[in-house]
């Protein structure tokens, strides 16, 4: 195994750490709520190799909040007018005339 030159360590994506020598460890404040780690290790040579794992903080490691329900609101009534027509009957005089 090669010597390690340089370990870097990202928390959710944010470069937080560079170690260039031993030991590569440290202490770091995290939120509630899960992370995605990753360490990427480089040897003497140039060569590197990397890992990310998902952990949580006072949560699981896949832990999602819930969702917040939105109310949809019912629309109201509405009232349209409505006209009915019905046919009626039309009386037309009748004229009769005689001689």
């Amino acid at each position: 195994m090669k010597k390690i030159t340089e370990v870097k360590l990202w928390v959710d994506g944010s470069e937080v750490k560079t170690w260039n020598e031993r030991p590569f460890e440290g202490n770091f404040n995290m939120s509630t709520g899960p992370h995605t780690l990753k360490v990427r290790a480089v040897d003497k040579d140039g060569a590197s190799n990397e890992r990310e794992i998902r952990i949580g903080v006072n949560v699981a490691w896949d832990w999602s909040p819930s969702p917040t329900p939105t109310i949809t609101p019912i629309p109201s009534p509405v009232l349209i007018p409505t006209l009915f027509l019905s046919p009626t009957p039309i009386i037309s005089p009748t004229v009769t005339v005689s001689p």
